[in-house]
C-alpha cells in the first residue's frame, strides 16, 4: 500500500483552521482577560468646596479598556499621603486635608483587571476652609405678601450671605434682602456666600416654592342700612389687600349691570328710583372677578327694604269721586292696585289706579256726604286711606303693665293695649275696640285697629315695638381659687348686668366667704344664686 505524504500547503491550511478556532475562543472568553485601563489624563485641582476638601479633575483615556472607577491620591511633595478618593466619573473630592497645607493629586484608573499608571501630578493646591449655608425654605407664598428669607452660614468668613432670584419674572429680590413678588408662578431664590483668602465661597444653596394668588377679603356696606322701595340706596365694596381689576354686583344671586373698575379696592353702586330694590329681605353681593394674581371672592349684606308709605288724597266733584295715591319720600315708584269708594259708611265700589296715580268712580247722590278712598296697596306700597269733608274717629292708645318698661325697652309682665275714642262727625261703626293684652315672649310684637265711623271716616292707629320678657335670666358662677365670676345668659332681652356681692368673716384662721349672684336681663327679671366656701388664711 502506498501512503501519500500531505503537503506543506495542506499542513498550513490545517494550521490556519486551528489558529481562527483558537482565536475564537479567546474572544469569546474576552472578559476574563481584558486588558487594564490606560492612565487618565490629570486636569485642574481646586480647593473646595468644604473645609479641607479638594476637588480634582481629570479626563479618562479614550483609547485601550474602559475603566469602571477612578482613585485620586494626595501628594504632599513627591510623596504620596493615605488620603485619597474614589470617584466613577471626573471629578473626584479628597476629603480630609489639612487645612493651609499644599498638596498635588494624581489619579489612577480601575477595571476588573487592575489598575492603570498614574496620571501626572496635578497643579499645587492648598486646602482651605470651607462654609455651608443652611436655607430654610419659606414656602409657598400667596401674592402681595413680603415674607423674610431666613439663612445662616456654619463658616467663619464673615461674608454677609446674599439672596438673588433665578426666576426675576415672577420674583425679585432687593439689595437690601427682601423679596418682592411680580406675579404668581415658581419663584426660585438662590443663597451665596462670598469666601476670604482663607475660607472658601459657600456652595449656592436654591430654595423653590409656588406663588399663588392673593386672598381678598371683600367687606359690603349701604346706606342706609335699612330702606323702602324707590329710596336710593348705595352700595360699597371695600377689597383687602387692595387688588386691580374688575367687580361685578348682584342681587339675589342675579347680576345687576356691568362689571366696574376698582379705585383703590374700592367700588359702589348705587340703586336709584328708576332701578329700586323690590320690597323684603334682599342679598346684594359684591363678586370680585380675581385675576392672575388675586384670587376670586365674594362678600355680601342683606338689604331690608320695607313697602314705601302712601297718601291718598280724595277729590268730588258731582257725582264723580277721584282719589289720587302719592308715594311718601323718602320712596319713589308708581303704586298699582285698586281703589275702594265709602260713601257715608257704606262702599260703592271701586276703580283700578292708573300709571298717573289717579282712580275715578262714578256714584250718585253723593252730595255733601263724607267720601273715604282706601287705596289697597301692592307688592311695593303700603295702604294708605283719604277723606272728603268727614272728620276721623279720634284714637287714643294707652300702654299699661304691672312692671315699667325698663330702660332698654322691654316688660317682664303682660302689656295691655287699650283704647279711648271719639266719634268726631259720625258714630263710631263698632265702637271703641276691646283693650288687648300681649302676654307672649317676644319683640317687636304690635297691636293694630282701624275704627270707623257710619259717614266713612276711619282712624287706624299702631303700637308698635312692644318687647316682653317675662322669662329670668340663666345664671352661672364659677369659682377659681378664691376669685368667682358670674355669668348670666338671655336669649331674648338679652343681659344687663351680672354682679357677685361678697361677703367674708374670718375665724380660727379659717376665711368663710358668703356670695350672692345676681343676674339682671334688660327686661328686669332676675336670677339669685347663693354660696359659700372657705379657705386657710
Amino acid at each position: 500500500m502506498r501512503v501519500r505524504r500531505a503537503s506543506t500547503r495542506q499542513i498550513g491550511g490545517l494550521l490556519a483552521a486551528s489558529a481562527v478556532i483558537a482565536t475564537a475562543m479567546v474572544v469569546g472568553a474576552a472578559p476574563a482577560f481584558a486588558a487594564v485601563p490606560n492612565a487618565p489624563t490629570i486636569g485642574t485641582a481646586n480647593a473646595g468646596p468644604g473645609t479641607g476638601q479638594v476637588i480634582v479633575a481629570f479626563t479618562p483615556a479614550t483609547t485601550g479598556s474602559a475603566a469602571t472607577s477612578f482613585t485620586a491620591t494626595a501628594y504632599i511633595g513627591t510623596t504620596a499621603t493615605t488620603l485619597t478618593a474614589t470617584c466613577t466619573t471626573s471629578p473626584c473630592i479628597v476629603s480630609g486635608l489639612t487645612v493651609g497645607q499644599a498638596y498635588k493629586f494624581a489619579v489612577v484608573a480601575t477595571n476588573g483587571s487592575g489598575n492603570s499608571a498614574s496620571s501626572a501630578k496635578s497643579n499645587s493646591v492648598t486646602a482651605e476652609l470651607g462654609q455651608n449655608i443652611t436655607f430654610v425654605n419659606p414656602g409657598n407664598q400667596a401674592f402681595g405678601t413680603s415674607p423674610a428669607l431666613t439663612a445662616t452660614s456654619d463658616g467663619t468668613s464673615g461674608q454677609p450671605i446674599v439672596f438673588s432670584s433665578s426666576t426675576p419674572a415672577v420674583c425679585t429680590v432687593t439689595t437690601g434682602g427682601q423679596l418682592t413678588f411680580v406675579t404668581t408662578g415658581t419663584c426660585i431664590i438662590n443663597a451665596d456666600q462670598a469666601g476670604t483668602a482663607t475660607v472658601l465661597p459657600a456652595p449656592r444653596v436654591t430654595q423653590t416654592f409656588t406663588v399663588t394668588p392673593a386672598t381678598t377679603a371683600i367687606t359690603v356696606t349701604s346706606s342706609p342700612a335699612t330702606s323702602v322701595v324707590g329710596q336710593p340706596v348705595t352700595f360699597t365694596a371695600t377689597l383687602s389687600p387692595v387688588p386691580p381689576g374688575q367687580l361685578q354686583w348682584a342681587v339675589n344671586g342675579v347680576n345687576v349691570g356691568s362689571s366696574v373698575t376698582l379705585t383703590s379696592g374700592v367700588a359702589t353702586y348705587t340703586f336709584t328710583p328708576t332701578t329700586p330694590l323690590p320690597a323684603g329681605s334682599q342679598i346684594v353681593a359684591a363678586n370680585y372677578l380675581g385675576d392672575a394674581n388675586h384670587a376670586a371672592a365674594s362678600g355680601q349684606v342683606t338689604q331690608t327694604v320695607a313697602k314705601a308709605a302712601t297718601t291718598t288724597a280724595v277729590q268730588v266733584t258731582g257725582d264723580t269721586l277721584s282719589a289720587s295715591v302719592a308715594v311718601v319720600a323718602p320712596g319713589a315708584g308708581t303704586p298699582t292696585g285698586t281703589v275702594s269708594f265709602v260713601v257715608s259708611g257704606v262702599t260703592v265700589g271701586s276703580a283700578p289706579l292708573g300709571s298717573n296715580g289717579l282712580a275715578t268712580f262714578t256714584s250718585t247722590g253723593v252730595g255733601n256726604h263724607g267720601v273715604t278712598a282706601t287705596y289697597s296697596g301692592d307688592s311695593s306700597f303700603l295702604t294708605s286711606s283719604g277723606n272728603r269733608a268727614p272728620i276721623n274717629p279720634t284714637v287714643v292708645t294707652h300702654v299699661t303693665s304691672n312692671t315699667p318698661k325698663t330702660r332698654f325697652g322691654w316688660y317682664r309682665s303682660p302689656v295691655s293695649v287699650s283704647f279711648t275714642c271719639t266719634a268726631n262727625t259720625a258714630p263710631l261703626v263698632s265702637g271703641c275696640p276691646a283693650t288687648q293684652t300681649l302676654s307672649r315672649n317676644a319683640g317687636q310684637q304690635s297691636v293694630v285697629e282701624t275704627v270707623t265711623a257710619t259717614d266713612g271716616g276711619s282712624t287706624t292707629v299702631s303700637v308698635t315695638g312692644i318687647n316682653i320678657d317675662r322669662i329670668a335670666p340663666r345664671l352661672t358662677v364659677r369659682r377659681h381659687g378664691i376669685t368667682l365670676s358670674c355669668r348670666g345668659v338671655d336669649g331674648l332681652s338679652g343681659i344687663a348686668s351680672c354682679v357677685i356681692h361678697r361677703h367674708t368673716h374670718t375665724r380660727n384662721g379659717v376665711r368663710t366667704v358668703r356670695w350672692t349672684a345676681v343676674a339682671r336681663d334688660r327686661a328686669g327679671n332676675v336670677t339669685i344664686k347663693r354660696g359659700r366656701f372657705g379657705y386657710l388664711v
